[in-house]
C-alpha cells in the first residue's frame, strides 16, 4: 500500500499551474461586488437630481421587477446617518434601462446611497459620467486600480462644488461580511 502512494506523493503540485498564467487567475473570475452612491443632503441639493452612467451602468430590469424584493434584494437604498440608515427599495424612475441612444443610468434623486451589485474582476477599470440636473455640468471620472479585497463593497462617495460633481471611491469589505454603513461613512 506505502508503494502505490508513492508516485502521488511526488508529483510536483506546482506544474499544474504554470501553463496558466498562475499570476492572472484571479484577474480572470469576477466576484460580487457591492457599490454604494453616496451623496449628502448638501451635495443633493446643489443638484437636485445626479445622473449616474458608465461601463458599471448596466441594467436590464428595474427593481420592481424583481421577484419578491426583500431586505436581501441586491437593489437597495441605504437612508441618511440621522434617519438611522433605513434600507427601502430603489424607485422605477431612479433605474433607466437605456434605450435607443439612452444610456442606462441611475438618476438619483434622494441623499444617501444607491447600493446594487455587480460582477467585477479585481484589476478595474471604471469609466463614469455624472451630471448635475441643477447646473447642466458634466463630468467624466475615470479610475484605474485594484481590488485588495474578495468579498467588497465600493463606496463612489460624490459631492459637489459650484455644480460639478467630483468622485472619490474607496473599498472596505462588503456589508454582508463585515462593515457597517457607519463603517463605510455613508452620509
Amino acid at each position: 500500500m506505502k508503494n502505490a502512494l508513492l508516485p502521488l506523493m511526488t508529483i510536483p503540485l506546482g506544474l499544474s499551474l504554470v501553463g496558466c498564467g498562475s499570476d492572472h487567475l484571479m484577474d480572470n473570475a469576477p466576484v460580487a461586488t457591492q457599490v454604494y452612491f453616496a451623496v449628502s443632503q448638501a451635495d443633493m441639493n446643489t443638484c437636485g437630481a445626479i445622473e449616474v452612467s458608465g461601463n458599471i451602468i448596466d441594467f436590464s430590469t428595474k427593481p420592481s421587477q424583481e421577484m419578491n424584493w426583500s431586505k436581501e434584494s441586491h437593489w437597495f437604498h441605504i437612508d441618511l446617518r440621522q434617519w438611522g440608515y433605513e434600507r427601502t427599495q430603489w424607485k422605477d424612475e431612479e433605474v433607466i434601462l437605456g434605450k435607443d441612444s439612452t444610456p442606462p443610468m441611475i438618476v438619483m434623486k434622494r441623499p444617501g446611497a444607491y447600493s446594487y451589485s455587480i460582477p467585477s474582476l479585481f484589476r478595474y477599470n471604471w469609466k463614469l459620467r455624472l451630471y448635475c440636473r441643477n447646473s447642466g455640468r458634466e463630468t467624466l471620472f475615470q479610475q484605474i486600480s485594484d481590488f485588495k479585497e474578495l468579498h467588497r463593497a465600493a463606496v463612489v462617495t460624490l459631492t459637489t462644488k459650484q455644480g460639478t460633481v467630483a468622485v472619490n471611491i474607496k473599498e472596505f469589505r462588503d456589508s454582508t461580511g463585515g462593515a457597517t454603513p457607519a463603517q463605510m461613512n455613508l452620509p
